[in-house]
């Protein structure tokens, strides 16, 4: 290969090669046997931090003797008939893939960073390639946590599931149809079977369109239910219950209520000694009543997850579920009657979440990712993004993966 290079000033560099390849081989055939048959110059586009530089190639055509195949040699960082040398492609890939950046924004970069000008639909082109980093597997931990995402398409909301390792974080996603959200769920799951993903636990919030595509897909999994979305509905039918009491009070009562509204229902291990000092008062001056009572009980039901085996919980949970309630304190119970299984089913295994925080931890990543780009105008382009998306989360776990490598 012969290289020089000409200074064109505010124009730019264009550098001119020849390539000589030192053997000449068939790709059809394998002869080596070819004479030269014609020859062209192609321009190639390459980044250049200084200003814009091109390449000048003169590729020179053989023809096989054997198969009478007409072929070009393969030339090292360009590809076949490209325009830019995969050095560019693959910056292009990085600003979309790891920086976070939409296409828009990706060809503004090029053009103001490396000088090289491309449109975005070159950029869209170039991220819907697949990526020529090494990705190492990473074995399933045997826990799915399983959560949904909510964003938008040609103005129209929609739905990505999240289905994620519970315990090692690698994460793949599907996009839901929104007028058949069930069946979605369940196409969903089929596919992670077909891939080979077989759990033994799969953690869920209370949608009941979950409980039976696992029962569907995989019947011998263990249901687990998100205690932190328990949680939420715990607290949320005990806000309810103290609202209705809150209702009847004198004006200045039911203000003092509305002010410390969360330091009630925040959990008591989570107040400090001047917020435990405010409940404190106030469950002294409406000794007796729903707020009291309320909080009593939510205690209780923490109690149960504080249990140090299945068996002593299970004894809770009938302790709880044996007592009157009041009719207003009577839907916070429903959740345990209904679901007490699911709600300790994680207290078989060591080191398994009770939470579908993973899933969550990536819902978190992908509306980051997604913010960038003010949503989708259409159904290919959010595809490719959960593509890239997934493509960033396995990235960076190699990253991670390599540099606890012995060196």
């Amino acid at each position: 290969m012969k290289t020089f290079q000409i200074d064109l000033g505010p124009g730019g560099i264009e550098a001119f090669i020849a390539v000589q390849p030192a053997e000449i081989k068939c790709p059809r055939c394998g002869s080596t046997h070819a004479i030269v048959h014609d020859c062209y110059f192609r321009k190639v586009r390459d980044v250049n931090l200084e200003q814009s530089q091109t390449i000048c190639l003169l590729v020179i055509l053989y023809e096989c003797k054997e198969c009478k195949k007409t072929f070009a040699p393969k030339i090292d960082g360009i590809g076949p008939y490209a325009r830019y040398t995969n050095r560019a492609k693959k910056l292009a890939r990085d600003s979309v893939i790891r920086d976070n950046l939409s296409t828009r924004k990706a060809a503004e970069r090029f053009k103001e960073d490396f000088k090289l000008k491309t449109s975005n639909s070159t950029i869209y082109e170039w991220s819907k390639e697949s990526y020529d980093e090494k990705i190492f597997p990473f074995s399933f931990s045997g826990v799915l946590c399983i959560d949904e995402a909510h964003s938008k398409t040609n103005g129209k909301e929609d739905r990505v599931l999240i289905a994620a390792d519970g315990v090692k974080g690698d994460a793949i996603l599907f996009e839901l149809k929104e007028n058949a959200r069930e069946e979605s769920i369940e196409e969903a799951l089929k596919k992670l079977k077909e891939m080979g993903i077989e759990p033994f636990l799969i953690v869920t919030d209370f949608h009941s369109a979950y409980h039976e595509a696992i029962e569907n897909v995989f019947p011998n999994a263990i249901h687990q239910l998100c205690h932190f979305h328990f949680m939420q509905l715990i607290n949320k039918h005990l806000w309810k219950a103290i609202k209705k009491f809150r209702d009847r009070l004198k004006k200045e009562d039911r203000k003092e209520i509305n002010k410390h509204r969360f330091k009630i229902l925040k959990n008591q291990e989570n107040r400090d000694s001047e917020e435990e000092k405010i409940v404190g008062d106030l469950l002294k001056k409406h000794k007796g009543t729903i707020l009291e009572k309320g909080l009593v009980l939510k205690e209780r039901i923490q109690e149960i997850f504080k249990s140090n085996n299945k068996k002593e919980a299970v004894q809770k949970i009938k302790a709880v579920l044996k007592e009157k309630h009041p009719k207003s304190l009577r839907k916070i119970i429903k959740p345990i009657k209904y679901h007490w299984k699911e709600l300790i089913s994680y207290m078989d295994f060591e080191n398994v979440p009770r939470t579908n925080n993973p899933a969550e931890i990536v819902k978190r990543k992908y509306r980051a990712f997604e913010r960038a780009r003010y949503g989708f105008k259409s159904k290919d382009g959010k595809q490719m993004l959960i593509k890239n998306f997934q493509l960033s989360i396995l990235i960076q776990k190699t990253k991670k993966w390599l540099e606890g490598l012995p060196t």
